[in-house]
């Protein structure tokens, strides 16, 4: 189960009511935010997470069940859109689709996501294809030579359950660009926002491992005008 995970349009989810199996079945979470439930009809499950969403159908189907038992499995992921900025050679919106065949189950665990660090969300989740940081920053062209691969600034929408809004964390990622260390090469969500920040100098080490690894475009293109 991913703990911290935002559900929105486009989400498809198992539902399993114990006992019950002529309700359960997949149900999509529509363009406008809603699950079409039996007997309670439409749901908005709309930045909502999935324990959310079983702590409240549990509660609302005791009018039709006793003692209603709901389990939700995630089996197709919405694609996932970030927004890149600062130190990229193509900054904006990027769409990129996460794995839509594994299934997450509620019974699975991962860790919850503190303010200040992201890392921990690459622990337990062996079961997913979500973009991580470093394949984003590859579709966006690669970082500029002025890159600060240590202070990377990664904005998440907050779950309600955790106080909602925003939440920011600070990226090192020189550890995986110097050594291969995937810790902090942490997994995108939708809607994420990465920012890279400028250097005041050019870090020479950085920019010589840049080179070494294809995480930059292989070759550029120039051009040349006037009395050449």
């Amino acid at each position: 189960f991913i703990e911290d995970y935002i559900l929105d349009s486009g989400d498809l989810l198992r539902f399993t009511f114990e006992g019950l199996d002529i309700f359960s079945n997949d149900y999509l979470i529509d363009r406008k935010g809603y699950l079409n439930l039996p007997e309670i009809g439409f749901y908005y499950a709309r930045n909502k997470t999935v324990l959310e969403i079983i702590s409240d159908l549990q509660i609302k189907y005791k009018d039709f069940l006793y003692q209603p038992k709901i389990s939700i499995d995630i089996i197709t992921f919405r694609p996932v859109e970030i927004f890149i900025a600062g130190e990229i050679s193509n900054p904006g919106f990027y769409n990129m689709n996460s794995n839509e065949e594994e299934l997450v189950s509620s019974s699975d665990m991962a860790p919850s996501l503190s303010d200040t660090n992201l890392e921990d969300t690459n622990e337990n989740r062996s079961n997913l294809e979500f973009p991580k940081l470093f394949n984003a920053l590859k579709v966006a062209g690669g970082v500029t030579t002025r890159a600060d691969l240590s202070k990377i600034e990664v904005i998440r929408n907050n779950p309600v359950k955790n106080g909602g809004g925003k939440k920011k964390a600070e990226i090192n990622l020189l550890d995986l660009i110097f050594n291969g260390n995937q810790e902090n090469n942490i997994y995108l969500y939708d809607d994420d926002v990465i920012n890279i920040p400028k250097s005041d100098k050019l870090i020479k080490e950085q920019f010589l491992a840049i080179n070494k690894i294809n995480l930059n475009p292989e070759f550029i293109n120039i051009y040349f005008s006037g009395d050449v």
